[in-house]
């Protein structure tokens, strides 16, 4: 099969999209599609000094891979962030991080949680009573506004399309907790920084395809407190019924979703954390809440103080 812009074998086929396309392409195509974000974002006001959070897995490295080559393009601000959580067992993803940063040529911020509280994730979620997964989550989003709020930054994400379907279509289904907004932009409301998803209109296929392709590193270690969602299992699988179905379903899905949740984006309000002046939903934030119930103190101030005095690890090298 030959690619649908010229004459080269093609390396994937889109259905979707009705093409199939060859290695520069593709990556041409993927390029172009998270630039159209990128535009967006910036002629709505968001800073052009992006922030990349990287785990060292496919889906962030995939998205630093494509920021660097942006950012030259459209000329912005690009570092990397990572927040060490003090798994032992990840500690392969932050080399992996560190050497790709060396390589690019990126300043990488690290934000050592264990270092900062006196305590690792684990024994956080032990003493808060909390499953370690959930735990993390909260902490890392926690960092990864700070350091927007702090440095100046739009905090850069790696979600990918089958991330927000199918949290959204739990969410939809469940309710509860829906950390993933159907939007690719979110702008900065006090206490917040603004967010971007750059990948949030690319599917998991083309995020891996593109790792592939252009040979990203990524770490392929599983923390040992990673579990299947069922649920969350089951939406992904439910929407990759329909999309076999009717190629295109889970981009229209969240097209429509963003449309709408956009329309209610001037409504956003926040209180602000009496601990440590981050946005907060209640009179305390999550962060400050765990920590006051794990140690008798909230820590959001410690990290606030952390983040605004960090410096890069230039090129990886520290």
């Amino acid at each position: 099969m030959r690619c649908s812009r010229c004459d080269r074998e093609a390396e994937i086929v889109l259905r979707y999209a009705k093409m199939s396309l060859c290695r520069d392409h593709f990556v041409e195509y993927i390029n172009r599609r998270v630039r159209k974000v990128l535009e967006k974002a910036f002629s709505s006001g968001i800073p052009k000094r992006v922030a990349s959070c990287v785990s060292g897995g496919k889906d962030s490295m995939v998205m630093l891979t494509i920021l660097h080559d942006l950012s030259k393009e459209m000329g912005f601000d690009l570092v990397a962030l990572y927040v060490d959580v003090g798994i032992d067992a990840l500690a392969s993803s932050r080399r992996v991080v560190e050497s790709y940063c060396s390589e690019l040529g990126i300043d990488l911020y690290i934000v050592d949680v264990g270092k900062a509280l006196g305590s690792s994730v684990e024994l956080l979620a032990s003493k808060s009573r909390r499953d370690v997964c959930s735990v993390c989550g909260l902490v890392k989003r926690y960092v990864f506004n700070v350091f927007g709020v702090e440095k100046g930054f739009a905090i850069a994400t790696g979600h990918h399309l089958d991330d927000v379907v199918s949290f959204t279509l739990k969410y939809v289904i469940f309710g509860g907790y829906h950390p993933l907004k159907p939007s690719s932009i979110i702008p900065a409301v006090p206490g917040a920084s603004p967010r971007i998803r750059p990948l949030m209109k690319i599917s998991e296929r083309e995020v891996l395809a593109y790792a592939l392709i252009r040979n990203v590193p990524y770490a392929r270690n599983v923390c040992p407190y990673a579990r299947q969602n069922p649920v969350n299992e089951l939406m992904k699988y439910v929407f990759n019924v329909i999309e076999k179905k009717h190629p295109g379903a889970k981009l229209s899905f969240i097209n429509r979703l963003e449309k709408e949740y956009e329309n209610d984006l001037g409504k956003l309000r926040s209180s602000l954390c009496k601990h440590c002046g981050m946005m907060a939903q209640k009179e305390v934030c999550a962060f400050c809440s765990i920590t006051l119930k794990a140690f008798g103190e909230a820590k959001g101030s410690q990290i606030r103080d952390l983040v605004r005095n960090l410096e890069p690890v230039k090129n990886g090298d520290g």
